[in-house]
This record gives structure tokens, C-alpha cells and sequence, in this order.
């Protein structure tokens, strides 16, 4: 298979054909075994995003119609998009139509120049069955691999484009066909309780929200940045976590932000949990398998 030289994104309308091949890298052992790590890697990044036209209802929807005024200036500013084009939009189509492609945007200018290959998957790409093949093919070509999810989830599962895929499920079929990834940065509600499944596959490290997981708006931008310029992993989720709260609460004199996005209730929902075999790994440390 062709090695490629340069970032392969596949983003929004642009349909990828793969030759997938099952991997040949093994997992890590297990935490009794120290792991070894070398700074010569060949980094890839999967990012999959998908919002599936839901936000849950609840106060922030209630919340941002009640402000809407003020708060369509802010994403106006935010997003780049006139107002006017939002005007008679629900938050859910401001979030699906502009909101996934400004994050993405800002994920992918601080990852292409630091990662070997990156790959989107949004929208109808964004199944379950296109996930797996991305990685697999991935992992056949050499690439260390790190994932993120922006999506939604529960305690037992992942919300794709095509549906619900059990985490069992899901993470059985990364070890059986020997997919391995390095790191997987989750902005999933109740992602914590989906820890063991991935550390039964020997991930290196994780992370994942302790309940309904509100902080996802600026949070991934933040972590990628803290991450791959010099902080550990379980530094970068904190600190990430720390400043989205920050940012939100920055709005606080045009609207009551601690009314209906940064409350007490919802910082401790949104609280992040680690795990994998090492939670300090740094960006540029690849481990020897």
C-alpha cells in the first residue's frame, strides 16, 4: 500500500476509498509491564465529530432562546457567520451547520502541522464501520495513532452516524482485528464509566466526562493545543476543562452564563477522569511495541 507524504483529510463531502488491511502491531502487555517509549513516531490523528441535529434540550437550549440577541452576536463573532444568517435557526442547526465545522477548523490548524496524517470523519462518514476501517488502515500503514470523539454517548455507548454501537462492542472489535491507538481524547457524556472497556485494550491513556458533559465547545481546541505543545495528557485534560469554564464564564456581563452553562451542577458532571496505562504521556513520547 502507498505510504502517504502528507495530511489525507477527509472532511464533510469528500468520499475516501481505502484498501483496509487488518494491523500488525501488538498491544502492550499489561500495567505490570513498564512501558518503553521512543520520540520517533509516525503520529496520526482521527477525528470524529458528529452531533446527530441533538443537544439534549434542557436549560441551554431554554437559555439561549431566551437570549438569543445577545448570544447570536457572540457565535456571529465566533463562528465567523453574519447574524443575519442564523436568524431563524435553532441552536442545534447554528451547532450542525457552523459549530462542527468551526471546531474542526480550529482542531485541524493546530494538528496538521504536527501530526503525520490527520482524517475527519463528520457527518454520514462518521459511522461506526467507517471509524474502524480509518483505524485499521491507519495501523497498517505504521501510523501511532491518536483518536478524539466529539459525540454523544451514555455509560455503555458511542451515538455514531449510524447509531448506537455498544463500547464493548466497539472496543472487542479494535482488539480483535489488533487495532492499537496511543490516545483517545472523549468529550462523551458519561465517557468515564467507558474507561475499563478501553483500557481492556491496553490504551495508553484516556479520558472521559464524569456524567452529562457540557464543557465541549472550546475544551478540544485547548487540550490539542496544551498537548502537543509539551504537556502531559492528563494535564492537558484538566487544564482544558479549567479553561473552558474560564471562557464561558468571560460572557458572564452580556449573559448570565452561571445561570445556564456554568453551573454548580454542571461543572461537577463535566469533571474529567483518566485512565490507560500511563495518564502523564507526553505527545512526543511513542511507545515500543
Amino acid at each position: 500500500m502507498r505510504r502517504m507524504s502528507r495530511p489525507y483529510i477527509a472532511i464533510w463531502g469528500v468520499v475516501v476509498f481505502f484498501f483496509f488491511l487488518n494491523c500488525h502491531k501488538k498491544n502492550p502487555v499489561s500495567n505490570s509491564v513498564e512501558i518503553n517509549y521512543t520520540t520517533d513516531g509516525r503520529p496520526a490523528l482521527l477525528l470524529v465529530m458528529e452531533n446527530n441535529n441533538w443537544l439534549g434540550g434542557g436549560i441551554i437550549e431554554t437559555g439561549f432562546e431566551m437570549y438569543r440577541d445577545k448570544v447570536l452576536p457572540i457565535f456571529s463573532e465566533l463562528f465567523d457567520v453574519p447574524v443575519e444568517d442564523m436568524q431563524n435557526l435553532t441552536l442545534v442547526e447554528i451547532v450542525d451547520i457552523y459549530g462542527e465545522a468551526w471546531q474542526i477548523n480550529e482542531i485541524l490548524a493546530i494538528a496538521i502541522p504536527n501530526y503525520e496524517n490527520v482524517i475527519v470523519l463528520t457527518d454520514r462518514f462518521a459511522r461506526s464501520t467507517l471509524v474502524l476501517d480509518t483505524l485499521a488502515f491507519l495501523c497498517d500503514e505504521g501510523y501511532d495513532i491518536d483518536l478524539m470523539f466529539n459525540m454523544h454517548g451514555d455509560s455503555e455507548s458511542i451515538w455514531f452516524a449510524d447509531g448506537l454501537v455498544d463500547i464493548q462492542e466497539f472496543t472487542q472489535t479494535m482488539q480483535n482485528e489488533n487495532i492499537f491507538i496511543r490516545a483517545l481524547y472523549q468529550t462523551m457524556c458519561y465517557g468515564s464509566d467507558m474507561i475499563d472497556e478501553w483500557e481492556d485494550i491496553d490504551i495508553i491513556t484516556v479520558n472521559g466526562a464524569k456524567a452529562n458533559n457540557s464543557f465541549v465547545i472550546f475544551s478540544p481546541i485547548y487540550f490539542m493545543e496544551l498537548w502537543v505543545n509539551g504537556a502531559t495528557f492528563k494535564d492537558a485534560v484538566q487544564t482544558a476543562y479549567e479553561m473552558e469554564i474560564e471562557k464561558l464564564e468571560s460572557y458572564q456581563s452580556t449573559i448570565p452564563i452561571s445561570q445556564f452553562l456554568v453551573t454548580s451542577q454542571i461543572k461537577k458532571n463535566s469533571v474529567q477522569k483518566l485512565g490507560g496505562l500511563d495518564k502523564n504521556l507526553l505527545w512526543v513520547n511513542y511507545p515500543i511495541i
